[in-house]
């Protein structure tokens, strides 16, 4: 039988893997996130993005090549995770459209149920494995 000592040495141990693949997980969901945001052309808020004046009467509101959405990656880094576009006109084109959370506002729903859905199933691996 383990004792609270041992489990808690396990948890410990647990640290670095797991960090690098919740950090992987919460970039693979932001980027689902940031998808979505496209197809309803909302904000992570649920606020629909507005038209601007010379992309009226399109499709979509950007409609062009594509590549601002193609354009946006998510990043692990030492700390957490970044989510960069790397389009050269990104913050040209988006006008004020936002398709990340803002730290002002703090994070949405969607975002806060990914990350959690993302934590839970890391950790819940990570202690079937070494538990």
């Amino acid at each position: 039988m383990a004792t609270i000592t041992a489990f808690i040495k396990k948890l410990d141990d647990l640290g670095s893997v797991q960090f690098a693949e919740l950090k992987q997980e919460i970039a693979n969901g932001g980027m689902q996130l940031i998808e979505r945001g496209f197809q309803t052309e909302t904000d992570p808020y649920g606020a629909r993005w507005k038209f601007v004046k010379e992309h009226e009467g399109h499709q979509s509101i950007l409609w062009d090549s594509g590549r601002l959405k193609s354009g946006w990656s998510g990043v692990p880094f030492v700390n957490g995770v970044r989510f960069v576009n790397n389009v050269p006109y990104a913050n040209r084109q988006n006008y004020t459209r936002q398709m990340i959370p803002s730290s002002q506002r703090g994070l949405p729903p969607a975002w806060k149920s990914m990350i959690t859905r993302a934590f839970n199933k890391i950790m819940t691996r990570a202690l079937k494995e070494n538990l």
